[in-house]
């Protein structure tokens, strides 16, 4: 009698679409022409000017670079993206999103230093590059149908969401709250992430009034800062002192699986976090929540196609440099008086 037990999804073969072997065997040309489609998919690969958007071009082959015969300004497949002026090769570039994509509860920098042979500072920028590009190209659309809500308090530096003892002490607590609108009736699962002191009434109340649509049946648990959302909402609560789902089928599962994969992520991989980028690592982990079930040549292709969009001021271009003269600057300061 045939077997009717399902694999999961990361077990099939559809969930491997792309392979560091694969990339391997790919010539110089090939990795090029995967990056220009990423870039200019609206134009399946063709190039076109980012500045006046013309597409008037000179090539210029043995710099692979173009020039627009309009402005004739000079651009490049990575010009004006997050990988703008970036020393690695295309093929590292890519050989980093592929081990990025595979491991599901992320990857710490040093790891991926060893697995690219770069140096750990390389490896570092190149990570929060992704993330910074994940949290800058998020649908600016509002939640539907039946979503979710919930916080997870964190210590920024600090790794001890393992340790319930330490987590008492709210000194330097945060919180991250996390919308999720659940799959169904046309609508696709999608989470949305903001840090906040704590999970306080009018901060949930901005958070939700925000980015979820009036009407919208919202799911939480009986925290005190989630009762004003009566007002707006078709509120429904599920006491989890006493049950993980209520009586009608009420819970907030969906998000209690991503803060379980965040904490994974922490105490697994990265084991402490800069409160300044924290919002960065939240978002990064609802992403691949998000998309866990999709293959890893879906989420390459998705992750480089935010890598090779435009950005106005990327934070970390130039992050190491803009470091060394902080700390240079304060060392002569403090020489100066010392003097």
């Amino acid at each position: 009698m045939p077997s009717t037990h399902k694999h999961h999804f990361l077990l099939a073969a559809e969930a491997r679409t792309i392979s560091l072997p694969m990339i391997q065997k790919w010539s110089d040309d090939e990795v090029r022409s995967f990056f220009e489609m990423m870039r200019w998919a609206d134009t399946l690969g063709t190039p076109y000017c980012p500045h006046c958007s013309s597409n008037e071009l000179y090539t210029i082959r043995t710099r692979n670079q173009w020039r627009c015969k309009k402005c004739n300004k000079t651009f490049s497949v990575t010009s004006g993206t997050w990988l703008h002026s970036t020393k690695l090769p295309l093929r590292t570039i890519l050989m980093a999103i592929v081990i990025s994509a595979n491991a599901v509860k992320g990857i710490a920098a040093l790891q991926l230093s060893r697995d690219l042979g770069v140096q750990y500072k390389t490896a570092y920028i190149l990570n929060q590059k992704i993330r910074d590009s994940i949290y800058k190209n998020l649908n600016p659309i509002s939640l539907k149908g039946e979503v979710e809500i919930d916080g997870m308090r964190i210590k920024p530096s600090k790794s001890v969401l393992f340790n319930k003892k330490a987590n008492r002490r709210k000194k330097n607590e945060v919180t991250v709250l996390t919308l999720k609108q659940r799959e169904g009736h046309n609508l696709a699962e999608r989470f949305i992430t903001r840090v906040v002191p704590s999970e306080n009434k009018d901060d949930i109340r901005n958070f939700v009034e925000e980015n979820v649509a009036k009407d919208t049946t919202i799911f939480s648990d009986c925290g005190a800062g989630y009762t004003t959302l009566h007002a707006s909402y078709d509120l429904r609560t599920v006491n989890h002192s006493k049950e993980f789902s209520g009586p009608n089928g009420e819970n907030i599962n969906g998000i209690e699986s991503n803060f379980s994969r965040y904490r994974r992520f922490l105490t697994g991989q990265i084991h402490h976090q800069h409160d300044k980028y924290l919002h960065l690592y939240a978002q990064e982990i609802a992403f691949r929540e998000e998309n866990r079930r999709r293959s890893n040549g879906d989420l390459v292709e998705m992750l480089l196609i935010h890598l090779l969009s435009l950005a106005e001021d990327p934070e970390f271009r130039g992050y190491w440099g803009a470091r060394r003269r902080v700390t240079t600057a304060r060392f002569s300061d403090s020489f100066s008086s010392a003097a």
